[in-house]
């Protein structure tokens, strides 16, 4: 990695460190409901994009946190997290503080589930929060990160519906990133990753991801991805 690519991850794990004193909570907009459950058996996803994080290993409690962005305020943000295995899933809305002026900030997860959670390997969980109600189309997406996510690259977590070969292009960069698949077992929810090419200095990037099954192209899908304010 050369020096501008670290100083940016830096800049990364300082924004998303669910450590920092400065942290503030969203709290459920649908508090004191916490929608989530834990199926004997996986349940199929339709969704392309699992996650967008990064992540970290167990630790003593569970933390989740995301970057809310300022544009955000006043507004719901939607946190889907889902199990690679697909047997767990939980999606719940969160309120924005209406003065939120953007940052870091811890999301309210009252789990009954946290032992099962723990358990995950890296890459096992994927946390996607989004703009807007969860019945809307997660069109703008924010980094997350689950259990104080400490990885150099954030990654967006992909459902390949078995396609061949995934890419995903950030920005307006001519070479695509090539996502790779993830060494875990149960892959029912997700199963490659694309890691985020890191792009100083900018609040904002398109994210389109393309899949190829058989050397055709399936029709692309694209969101906006808000990074972490330098």
């Amino acid at each position: 990695m050369d020096d501008c690519k670290m100083r940016v991850a830096m800049i990364f794990l300082a924004a998303l460190s669910t450590t920092a004193v400065k942290a503030e909570t969203l709290s459920l907009a649908t508090a004191p409901d916490f929608f989530e459950e834990l199926l004997p058996a996986a349940r199929i996803s339709g969704s392309l994009v699992a996650g967008v994080q990064l992540q970290g290993p167990s630790g003593d409690a569970l933390r989740v946190a995301a970057n809310v962005p300022a544009a955000w305020a006043g507004e719901i943000a939607c946190a889907r997290v889902i199990s690679i295995d697909g047997t767990y899933e939980a999606t719940n809305e969160y309120s924005v503080p209406a003065g939120w002026t953007g940052g870091q900030a811890t999301l309210e997860y009252p789990t009954l589930h946290e032992e099962f959670l723990q358990g995950r390997k890296a890459d096992g969980i994927g946390l996607r929060v989004s703009r807007g109600p969860c019945d809307g189309k997660p069109e703008e997406v924010t980094i997350s990160s689950w259990n104080n996510g400490a990885g150099d690259t954030p990654a967006i977590l992909v459902n390949s519906f078995q396609a061949d070969v995934v890419f995903a292009y950030i920005g307006e960069t001519s070479s695509p990133v090539r996502c790779t698949p993830v060494a875990l077992e149960g892959r029912s929810a997700f199963d490659v990753r694309c890691p985020i090419e890191i792009i100083p200095k900018t609040p904002s990037v398109k994210v389109e991801i393309l899949r190829v099954t058989n050397g055709q192209a399936s029709p692309s899908s694209s969101f906006l991805l808000w990074l972490p304010e330098s």
